[in-house]
């Protein structure tokens, strides 16, 4: 047999492979589209330490972390929950 007709045979193979491994993976997730449904949203539970200042409040501290975390994961800061804050 030709070489080079085993190397096109060979290649064709492996790209008629990678073909069907997307066509396989896009109904794969359009499968779990249908069926998957919505998941419930987790809120975010951060522990964070902070170095704080003895200016600010306690209450002003936890809106600027949550606003920080906030703006950092681009979620509502509504959503979020600190649970505790140390100082160090």
């Amino acid at each position: 047999m030709n070489p080079g007709l085993v190397i096109l045979i060979g290649m064709g193979v492996v790209f008629a492979g990678l073909i069907l491994l997307i066509i396989a993976i896009a109904v794969m997730n359009g499968l779990i589209a249908l069926f998957g449904g919505k998941e419930e949203e987790k809120t975010p539970t951060t522990n964070t330490v902070v170095q704080a200042d003895d200016g600010i409040s306690h209450d002003e501290l936890i809106v600027v972390v949550a606003s920080a975390i906030a703006a950092a994961t681009d979620t509502d800061a509504a959503g979020l929950r600190i649970v505790s804050l140390k100082k160090i």
